[in-house]
């Protein structure tokens, strides 16, 4: 819980101060059982991160926003990739491969 009695949420567990912390829970299943989306222990995770961690699966959120910011940067190289590569499709203009658009 945070300082407002709240539950904290995903968006929310950077903004906790060090009275949060302390009311976690360290166990997760404690935690789960409790209905707490998050747990601290104070130990490092496998990365070296002293942070929260998910009671649902034991992540650290720091590994989790660091595995989630790689996968949106490659989604989006991929898309500009695949935006900007040379087709040979016949619905597309050389040398870019942008898709023309249709019924315009």
């Amino acid at each position: 819980m945070n300082s407002q009695g709240e539950h904290p949420t995903h968006a929310k567990w950077r903004k906790f101060t060090n009275e949060d912390l302390a009311k976690l829970l360290n166990n997760p299943d404690d935690a789960k059982l409790n209905g707490d989306m998050f747990f601290f222990t104070g130990e490092e995770c496998d990365n070296g991160h002293i942070a929260v961690r998910y009671s649902s699966c034991d992540n650290c959120v720091m590994c989790a926003d660091i595995s989630r910011a790689k996968k949106v940067a490659k989604d989006k190289l991929k898309y500009w990739d695949d935006l900007f590569s040379p087709k040979t499709e016949s619905n597309s203009i050389a040398p870019f491969g942008i898709k023309k658009l249709a019924n315009y």
